[in-house]
């Protein structure tokens, strides 16, 4: 069985077949419910209470949205380094008239930096 994590899901809204299953699953696992909602379900549902696990499980979800938050993050910091580095070898190129090569020779651009910087400015 797939079960689609619906983040915008009334949890009065009913499934029509298997809700007795698929609403508390869609519930208990997904993470824009905090513990309490999940907690009701549960009861409403006749599952025994599990806090602790589903405690866990929501401590889970957070950790994985914060840590999907700082990877964003630093794929941002990423990125605006690269189009900064671009921006200085043109600048360079146009301003001092020297050759790419040079500029990157200058700002001691890394193997894996050059290869970025070469990549923009084939396209």
């Amino acid at each position: 069985m797939m079960i689609y994590l619906n983040k915008d899901h009334n949890i009065k809204d009913k499934y029509e077949d298997s809700d007795w299953i698929k609403t508390p699953l869609v519930i208990f696992l997904n993470n824009t419910y905090d513990l309490l909602v999940k907690k009701e379900v549960m009861k409403e549902y006749g599952f025994e209470e599990i806090e602790k696990e589903v405690k866990k499980i929501c401590n889970l979800g957070e950790m994985i949205a914060r840590e999907n938050i700082e990877k964003g993050h630093s794929m941002g910091i990423e990125q605006g380094q690269k189009l900064k580095r671009i921006t200085l070898i043109k600048n360079m190129t146009e301003s001092l008239q020297c050759s790419m090569q040079r500029a990157m020779d200058v700002l001691k651009l890394t193997a894996g930096e050059r290869k970025d910087v070469e990549e923009y400015f084939k396209s």
